[in-house]
């Protein structure tokens, strides 16, 4: 008989058992790619305990602590030094090595935790300042991986007809140490709200104020009581509106409407700054010089944000006259549902150049959504 003949029904038995372990193997890792990919609605915590582990005359290790509320194998942190994006470190790894550093140089490391299984990234950041050493000294070590401790405790106030979050934890803009103190942000008998800088034990406080609501696309109003025309020179102040970076590529979604000299003790009038970061690698700004011949006092605000990107900014005094505006024309910047924000801080984390503790004082806010925003599920505003 022919050998191929007897081995047939053998051989058509094993290819159809391959078959099948083949389909039962493939329906596995479909099953757990699907359920690996599940959204879960969390927001990754920020990173803890961020602190130098090592360092040498040219370059600056830093270990962290990962977030507990995201597995680590979704988990990444985007890594920023001196400003500038320097990459992703997966889950559980927990340091980074920054190399190629000056002798005796002071350098800023700041993080921000994302998720890459349902693209939700963390508002808060978590930085450090350190030194390298004169000459190298130390030889780098890879840290051992910690547990995450306890989490950064906010509280929220109820103001001008909105829910907000009173944050308090060391972070960017600055950086600085914001802090949730009824010294640092507190409301008047009339509704105003205060937010201050402050110095305690040593330490000098920013303030900042994050609405609970997500927002869009609209009509903002604010008033900015006192007068700030003469406001110290490390010291900037105002409102934006804000939503993380776009991508696990660290570029931002904000709108800034911000008072400040930049630090430059030669600029004897507030500048008043509008910024659009749309979503890319750059942003597009005015940066108007304030004239004088104005009441500074009750500066009224409007920030108009339409669905097709752009951005209409104006200044105006008590009295209704213009004293700056600036229209950001698009594209981009469309993407909703981040919070508005009102905060006080310190240029670089340096102290006011008078010594003195520094005050923002608001009043009225109003947002009226375009219908836009009212359609769209993730931009719904809930007022108090």
């Amino acid at each position: 008989m022919n050998k191929d003949v007897r081995n047939w029904p053998f051989k058509k038995i094993f290819n159809s058992i391959n078959i099948a372990a083949i389909i039962i193997l493939l329906y596995s890792v479909l099953i757990s790619a699907i359920d690996d990919t599940k959204a879960d609605n969390q927001t990754p915590l920020p990173v803890t305990n961020l602190k130098n582990n090592s360092f040498a005359d040219n370059y600056i290790n830093w270990t962290w602590i990962d977030p507990n509320n995201i597995d680590p194998k979704f988990l990444e942190v985007m890594v920023y030094i001196d400003w500038l994006y320097k990459g992703d470190v997966s889950g559980g790894v927990q340091y980074y090595n920054a190399t190629g550093l000056d002798p005796n140089t002071s350098h800023y490391i700041y993080t921000i935790t994302y998720d890459r299984r349902n693209n939700k990234t963390s508002r808060l950041m978590t930085g450090d300042i350190e030194r390298t050493a004169q000459t190298t000294s130390i030889i780098p070590t890879i840290p051992t991986p910690m547990i995450a401790d306890s989490t950064q405790i906010n509280f929220e106030i109820n103001w001008s007809g909105y829910k907000w979050e009173v944050i308090d934890y060391f972070a960017t803009p600055g950086p600085c140490k914001y802090s949730n103190s009824s010294d640092n942000v507190w409301i008047d008998g009339q509704g105003n709200l205060h937010l201050q800088i402050t110095y305690r034990n040593g330490t000098w406080y920013c303030s900042e104020i994050d609405s609970k609501s997500p927002m869009g696309f609209g009509t903002y109003t604010w008033t900015v009581i006192n007068n700030l025309y003469n406001w110290d020179l490390n010291v900037d102040g105002g409102a934006f509106y804000f939503l993380g970076p776009n991508d696990a590529t660290g570029n931002w979604n904000e709108l800034d409407a911000e008072i400040s000299r930049w630090g430059d003790s030669s600029v004897t009038n507030q500048h008043i700054q509008y910024t659009v970061w749309n979503g890319t690698a750059s942003s597009s700004n005015y940066l108007p010089i304030t004239p004088g011949g104005f009441n500074y006092a009750n500066t009224k605000y409007k920030m108009v944000w339409h669905s097709n990107g752009q951005v209409d900014f104006e200044a105006r005094d008590s009295l209704g006259n213009l004293i700056s505006s600036w229209s950001y024309p698009g594209p981009y910047l469309t993407k909703t549902g981040g919070p508005f924000i009102f905060d006080i801080w310190l240029l670089n984390g340096k102290p006011p150049s008078n010594g003195l503790e520094q005050e923002l004082i608001i009043s009225n806010f109003t947002y009226t959504p375009s219908f836009e925003s009212c359609r769209c599920g993730s931009s719904q505003v809930t007022k108090n």
